[in-house]
């Protein structure tokens, strides 16, 4: 009997082009949607997003009439603001860093710099951290250690340095702790890798080397950061000892305090991320209910246009189970076959990565299961075809 079922469809292969081309079209369709969500789901939760809980940013900026000199006073005065911060009953932990908070400035304002490594020149972002920059960010380290201290430095005098996991794959290093890279003709040991640092949540985390804070003054001209992690029912307080104690300080004018929640760039930001997500996750959604009701309705259709067909075959002999069973088969065969000729131009377009197969594989194993809920009504209906009262008039 099933011989008999599926060369009837063989035979009205002519009428299902329809549903076989609509397949085709909403899985390619759904496969490119897919595949670019899962990518930049995997961006946003790849590893490197730097922790800005309770974070307030202080920095001493310096006015329009500051002195040359001006920025070694800056970098002392928040010396001193850090200690007496430090004392206080309300900050939880504070870090000095230099371009390394997140949220704070455009992609391209964040300092880089070309390093040659094995003959290889290659572009990274700098950064420079002290000793709590570890917990303070909540970065995570993938081997190796941090810095023991904020002037650290090795014992064959040269200055330690942690690398992220992505210039370890442009330098190809087996033995990673230890190795020695050069950097404006000042030896560096790397000590340590992060899996990544991100400015920003969708931002690629790039090719990184982090410097001690004690170092920044050789390389970097840029403004130090304090990051304080606040207790929340403090942070009146936090914002008050921090106008009190500058006030304390005598910088002649020449520089203005700046105290800021890091949380909230960090929201801004946030609310442009929901907005590319959403703008990625509508089409999958439209498309897989257009697939469902779509091919439930191409099902239905069918399903009525062959009622006599059903109906003799049921006199015959198949029983219930059997019809429904041949319909649901019929919609897999169908949604498989229309799934090879997606694969082939898939294939064209993708390097097939693991998100790529993973989004891939993700769009036909729904697409089967919509091919198997989509045609169980009409499945059923059929099952329930009275053969007396079809063939009565034929």
């Amino acid at each position: 009997m099933k011989k008999i079922m599926w060369k009837m469809t063989w035979n009205q292969r002519k009428s299902i082009v329809g549903i076989f081309v609509e397949q085709i079209f909403i899985i390619l369709i759904l496969m490119i949607c897919t595949v670019s969500l899962f990518t930049l789901l995997k961006k946003y939760l790849a590893p490197g997003t730097l922790n800005t809980d309770n974070q307030y940013i202080m920095m001493i900026i310096p006015s329009q009439n500051a002195s040359q000199n001006t920025q070694s006073k800056i970098n002392k005065s928040l010396s001193t603001l850090v200690n007496k911060l430090r004392n206080s009953p309300f900050v939880n932990e504070i870090s000095v860093s230099c371009n390394l908070a997140p949220y704070l400035r455009p992609e391209d304002y964040y300092c880089s710099d070309s390093v040659s490594i094995n003959e290889k020149k290659i572009q990274v972002h700098l950064k420079w951290a002290d000793k709590a920059a570890l917990t303070a960010y909540n970065i995570q380290l993938k081997e190796g250690g941090w810095f023991t201290s904020d002037n650290q430095r090795m014992q064959d005098g040269s200055c330690p340095v942690v690398i992220s996991q992505q210039l370890l794959d442009s330098i190809n290093y087996q033995i990673t702790i230890g190795r020695k890279i050069m950097f404006h003709n000042k030896e560096c040991t790397i000590i340590g890798v992060t899996s990544g640092i991100k400015e920003k949540a969708f931002m690629t985390s790039y090719p990184i080397i982090i410097f001690p804070i004690s170092v920044s003054k050789n390389f970097n001209n840029g403004l130090e950061e304090c990051v304080a992690i606040v207790k929340k029912e403090n942070k009146k307080d936090f914002y008050e000892t921090c106008i009190k104690e500058f006030n304390k300080i005598d910088l002649n004018n020449e520089a203005e305090l700046t105290v800021m929640d890091i949380g909230l760039f960090q929201q801004s930001t946030s609310f442009n991320e929901k907005l590319q997500i959403t703008a990625q996750c509508l089409p999958v959604v439209f498309l897989f209910f257009f697939a469902f009701i779509g091919t439930f309705a191409l099902f239905w259709i069918r399903s009525r246009k062959k009622a006599k067909e059903y109906a003799l075959m049921i006199a015959l002999g198949t029983t219930p189970n059997q019809m429904k069973g041949y319909v649901i088969q019929e919609s897999i065969a169908i949604t498989l076959l229309a799934s090879v000729p997606s694969l082939i131009i898939a294939a064209f377009i993708y390097d097939f990565t693991i998100v790529h197969v993973i989004a891939i594989t993700t769009t036909i194993l729904v697409m089967l299961f919509f091919a198997i809920f989509s045609a169980w009504y009409p499945a059923y209906k059929v099952s329930r075809i009275n053969p007396a009262e079809v063939l009565h008039y034929e």
